[in-house]
């Protein structure tokens, strides 16, 4: 008899700014393309697996970047 797989997920609860609106998209496509699934407008989960880790990492910085230049 196997044993089932255990998936393990990643909860990625995240506060960016409403404003502006291009930011949350672009990093909800971002999480999207590795299988995140929102659960609600700022928390999402994703399955536990090394590049989905890469490519949050890489949405926050994404996200930080953009929060922190001075609004034009």
């Amino acid at each position: 008899m196997t044993s089932p797989t255990t998936t393990r997920w990643l909860l990625l609860i995240h506060q960016i700014p409403k404003s502006p609106a291009y930011l949350r998209a672009k990093v909800g496509k971002q999480l999207a393309r590795v299988g995140a699934v929102a659960v609600k407008n700022s928390v999402y989960v994703l399955p536990r697996a090394r590049h989905a880790e890469k490519c949050w990492m890489a949405a926050a910085k994404s996200a930080a970047t953009q929060r922190s230049r001075p609004a034009a």
